[in-house]
């Protein structure tokens, strides 16, 4: 019986490990891919939220991209096909001075980035229910990766000098 038990053990062990193998295989592989002429942003989201003046506001109900990312030309945001959640563009100049930002987006989008900015930062927040308090609109620093997994945000490839 005990032989029996450890060649059980052995090839669930080995199943598993082939399983995770074939995961991380297929994770790497089915990686998203920019549009022709853009070029992927990877960007790190934390909780919080930017005012209309592109300041830093403290909120548990938005998350938003701390560190702002370059840009030059368009910036191209595509949403899943079940994406629950709205987003806005904050621009910024050289010297991280506000210029403007987009209206409340709720779908994919191509937005044309300002002539005086060079670089971006986002917000967003999910779609919440019309019954949902004020005060309950929270989210969860684990739900943090889970709404920013929901938008794949590419930049304008930058020209190449001759």
């Amino acid at each position: 019986m005990k032989k029996k038990t450890k060649k059980i053990l052995l090839i669930a062990v080995s199943a598993m490990l082939l399983l995770g193998v074939v995961a991380m295989i297929v994770g790497l592989t089915g990686r998203t891919k920019a549009d022709e002429g853009f070029e992927l942003v990877d960007l790190a989201f934390e909780r919080g939220s930017l005012d209309e003046s592109g300041k830093y506001v403290e909120s548990k109900a938005f998350i938003y991209t701390k560190t702002a990312f370059d840009c030059d030309g368009e910036i191209k945001i595509k949403l899943d096909f079940e994406s629950n959640v709205n987003y806005q563009v904050y621009f910024y100049d050289a010297e991280d001075h506000f210029v403007e930002s987009t209206e409340e987006f709720d779908g994919s989008e191509t937005v044309a980035v300002p002539e005086m900015a060079t670089c971006a930062r986002l917000v967003v927040s999910p779609i919440w229910d019309a019954d949902v308090k004020e005060d309950d609109k929270t989210i969860n620093v684990w739900q943090v990766n889970g709404l920013a997994g929901q938008l794949t945000v590419m930049v304008a490839q930058a020209a190449e000098a001759e």
